[in-house]
């Protein structure tokens, strides 16, 4: 009796770990070892990432834009067409006419002839009596004619007909120079078969 509590106590006051159970050793004891690789292979949590959130505010933002922008080419678009619409069209053909025109004191411009046959005599009166002709004559033809001498100058007189009489000047000869005017306002160039004069 007396040995047999000497080894119950002794049993008693063994501290070491326990065993591991039967069942445990056979199947092997990995429970720890599981937990820890466990535990390493769990993965960290991912930090915030700033441009992953910027990205798709950047998209937003441009796309708003390409939609403003071409919004706006569309309204700058139909405002040009309805400006250009409502602007009064100006007559070029009027325009045309009216700058083709010759202005109605033109006295040379190539297109009509001078008189032909211009020349004067003295009649009973003693006067200069100047007659003409007109080589191409056209509905609406007037003349004008002056007295013409070298250092002077009168002004021009219309008449319809082809006969003036005018006074004669004892001191020089009397000229006459006359000018064939058209409808539309074109003159004859006024050269020398423009001019007739008599001597006294």
């Amino acid at each position: 009796d007396w040995a047999q509590a000497t080894v119950l106590r002794g049993n008693q006051g063994h501290t070491g770990p326990a065993a591991p159970p039967a069942h445990a050793a056979e199947a092997g004891y990995t429970g720890a070892a599981d937990a820890t690789i466990q535990r390493g292979t769990t993965p960290p949590p991912e930090a915030d990432d700033p441009t992953a959130a910027q990205a798709p505010d950047h998209g937003r933002r441009n796309l708003w834009l390409a939609i403003s922008g071409g919004t706006l080419l569309a309204l700058a678009a139909v405002v040009g067409l309805v400006v250009a619409n409502a602007a009064p069209e100006t007559p070029r053909a009027a325009e045309t006419q009216q700058a083709s025109k010759p202005p109605a004191d033109a006295l040379d411009n190539g297109t009509v002839p001078d008189v032909a046959g211009l020349k004067g005599v003295v009649d009973a009166e003693g006067k200069a009596t100047f007659t003409w002709e007109n080589p191409q004559p056209k509905d609406g033809d007037t003349y004008k004619w002056r007295v013409y001498a070298v250092g002077e100058s009168s002004e021009y007189q219309a008449t319809t007909g082809t006969t003036v009489q005018v006074a004669l000047n004892p001191a020089v000869p009397t000229c006459l120079q006359v000018m064939i005017v058209r409808s539309d306002g074109a003159f004859s160039p006024l050269e020398d078969d423009s001019i007739a004069c008599i001597n006294k």
